[in-house]
This record gives C-alpha cells, sequence and structure tokens, in this order.
C-alpha cells in the first residue's frame, strides 16, 4: 500500500534547481505547494527593491492565496541555495480538499490568519 501512495504523490512532486523560480508576483496562481525538501524563499517587490517575506521550511506550504481568491499572485517564491521539492496541489484537488477535509480548511485559515497578523504587526498592512 505505501508503494501505491509514494506513486500517487510523486505524479504531484516537483523538484527545483538551486534559486529556480517557482512563481512570479501577479502570476496567475493555479497551484499551492507543500514543501518536502530544501527551503523556498518568499519574496516581493518593494520601493527599494525586493523584499524577503521568509522561508518556507519542510511541512510548510505557500501559495494558497491565489487559490483561494483568484487573484495573481502575491509574492515570488524560488528555490533556496540547496534546491528544492515541493508538492504541488491545483485547484481541483485544493477545492476537493477544503470541502472533504475540514481539518485542512482550518489548518490554511490559520496559517493565512498568522501571516496576515505578522504583516499587521510590522505595519504592513498588504497580506
Amino acid at each position: 500500500m505505501e508503494g501505491l501512495i509514494d506513486g500517487e504523490l510523486n505524479r504531484f512532486l516537483r523538484a527545483y534547481d538551486p534559486r529556480q523560480t517557482i512563481f512570479r508576483e501577479g502570476d496567475p496562481g493555479d497551484f499551492m505547494y507543500v514543501v518536502q525538501d530544501g527551503l523556498v524563499d518568499i519574496r516581493k517587490e518593494g520601493k527599494h527593491g525586493p523584499q524577503t517575506l521568509g522561508a518556507m521550511q519542510p511541512g510548510e506550504f505557500f501559495g494558497e492565496m491565489a487559490l483561494v481568491d483568484q487573484s495573481p499572485r502575491s509574492a515570488t517564491a524560488a528555490a533556496g541555495p540547496a534546491g528544492a521539492k515541493v508538492l504541488a496541489i491545483d485547484s481541483a484537488h485544493f477545492i476537493y480538499l477544503v470541502s472533504q477535509q475540514p481539518a485542512f480548511a482550518l489548518i490554511v485559515l490559520e496559517v493565512m490568519a498568522s501571516r496576515l497578523r505578522a504583516n499587521n504587526a510590522k505595519g504592513d498592512n498588504t497580506p
């Protein structure tokens, strides 16, 4: 059974070279991602050039906002210095998970609220 699950997950797995862009600010948002290995840097263009918002570690997810509100990407994501492996979850799978797994929806909401609160604490009202 474990081999079947691993095989199914492999179709969602994507590998990125060091510093390779996963998506850019302003791109359409077709996927959210869960970091499996490595780091993913999240940056936003600011008045004085790119501003690093954080680094996603294994087990953390990013890119969910675009699936929730169907808006363009609000930041850029790129693999860290050693590259990264991520699970890519498309809109259809995201909607399925939210509708069939309420705990998944709550986790997404908690993370989004936490990120918004952290931005507000910095004096930045942009989610």
